[in-house]
């Protein structure tokens, strides 16, 4: 019994349990990518829509995530994107910041 706790030590067991934990965890993140809305049958759907609805993450899709929450301020290219959606189509931002941050940030979009 001995010679089985002196093999099986915390930091043996932790190991062994991070190996097995990174063997069996995939990336649980769906892979992305770019929506083109040009390509069939999509063109088709959003031709027929008088205006679209469309749901944005902040966080994460529309903004990188940063470690500093004041770098996450919307550059220049986000706002005209959202600005150049909302004449299209009903744009919402849905995001886990305050409604404050989120009025500053993008308060002067439709």
């Amino acid at each position: 019994m001995l010679s089985f706790v002196n093999e099986n030590t915390s930091m043996v067991w932790a190991n062994r349990f991070l190996d097995r934990l990174k063997a069996t965890a995939g990336d649980i993140r769906p892979a992305t990518e770019l929506l083109d809305v040009a390509s069939p049958p999509l063109a088709e759907k959003v031709k027929k829509s008088r205006r679209p609805l469309v749901l944005l993450d902040y966080d994460g899709t529309l903004r990188a995530y940063v470690l500093d929450p004041r770098e996450a301020v919307p550059d220049a290219r986000i706002l005209g994107v959202l600005s150049a959606l909302a004449e299209t189509a009903t744009v919402y931002v849905i995001s886990g910041r305050s409604k404050a941050v989120l009025q500053e940030w993008l308060g002067d979009l439709d």
